[in-house]
């Protein structure tokens, strides 16, 4: 299935000098036949070299070695990443100083005016030119999206985190129609102009102190009373397209426990595409998982966090790109990863 161009730029950057010569002679029919295997095809492309111009028969060999020269092109292209704790590292390029949050930080914002401008940034702004951005960069697309819309009542959601640029929004379109609220790092709402929008896009920061804490705790009390979802990326840091689920903390699986409520998760695979360098993003939804209350609260959000993580697990199979591996530090083998991947 190569294309004509696909074959003319191979033949262009494998075909050696001493060969110049003989591609200005017109090729004989008999040679045609000898290069397609023994039969003569009428199937016969053009191509170029060097500006010199020849008509060659397709042939399986040169189809099995523009398929390798294809794998050794996105060898060359692979980005390796080594990490030290997976659990702290962190590789966004955003360099952001996040300001304080501290007791005077105001999560509710539930006045008129507020309300207006949230669902006129929210509903009318965001959602429309993300969902363009989306499908122009990634081309992004969400699988199972119908498990979430059998929930009328609140629920958290929780997802791997891998994009700098496509997390912010996956998740108000995964939810949809559903509000969805989003806990972030204090550097989300820290930008000198959109930190000042993305509270009322739904930014639930973390608290820097315990007043802080309690308040973050009281709004995530408020929206789950209305019905609302919180979405949590367990993962803590970015590490933009890592195809394989790292390992996370049980801490924000309290809170399904502490409220009774369902966990759904969302997963996002990389698949290469054919001529883009940027991945396709595929969402996978699961869900839902009820926490087990007949458990103590600390095994039970334990017990909630597995098996989330293993439908995360499972579902990040599915990506086959690998224009960025990620390596444990000082084993300088890819294996490192591939062995986590393999033991899902």
């Amino acid at each position: 299935n190569l294309t004509v161009e696909d074959r003319a730029q191979f033949v262009k950057s494998l075909w050696r000098p001493e060969y110049k010569k003989q591609l200005t002679e017109p090729i004989a029919p008999n040679r045609i036949k000898s290069m397609s295997g023994g039969r003569a095809s009428p199937n016969k492309f053009s191509c170029a070299a060097d500006d010199i111009k020849t008509e060659i028969a397709p042939s399986a060999a040169i189809k099995a070695a523009t398929q390798k020269a294809g794998e050794r092109t996105m060898a060359v292209k692979q980005k390796v990443i080594y990490y030290k704790d997976e659990h702290n590292d962190e590789f966004s390029k955003a360099v952001i100083k996040a300001k304080k949050i501290d007791k005077n930080y105001r999560y509710i914002r539930d006045g008129f005016f507020e309300k207006a401008a949230s669902f006129f940034l929210y509903r009318i702004v965001a959602m429309p030119l993300a969902r363009l951005f989306l499908k122009i960069k990634f081309a992004h697309k969400i699988k199972n999206r119908a498990v979430l819309k059998k929930q009328k009542s609140a629920y958290f959601l929780y997802a791997n985190h891998t994009s700098a640029a496509a997390d912010p929004f996956i998740p108000t379109f995964t939810a949809f129609p559903k509000r969805v609220y989003v806990v972030v790092h204090p550097a989300n709402v820290s930008m000198p102009v959109l930190g000042k929008l993305t509270p009322y896009l739904g930014a639930l920061p973390l608290g820097d102190d315990l007043a802080a804490t309690r308040n973050f705790n009281d709004a995530v009390d408020k929206r789950i009373s209305q019905d609302k979802a919180v979405c949590i990326y367990p993962e803590a840091h970015i590490w933009p397209y890592c195809t394989w689920v790292r390992d996370f903390s049980d801490a924000s699986f309290r809170f399904p426990v502490k409220y009774h409520t369902p966990a759904y998760c969302f997963t996002n695979v990389y698949t290469k595409r054919r001529f883009f360098k940027t991945p396709r993003i595929t969402t996978y939804v699961d869900g839902p998982f009820y926490p087990d209350m007949t458990l103590p609260p600390v095994q039970a959000r334990r017990e909630l966090r597995d098996r989330v993580y293993e439908a995360m697990q499972r579902r990040s199979r599915l990506s086959d790109y690998d224009g960025i591996v990620y390596v444990k530090e000082n084993t300088h083998d890819k294996s490192a990863v591939c062995g986590q991947r393999e033991s899902i």
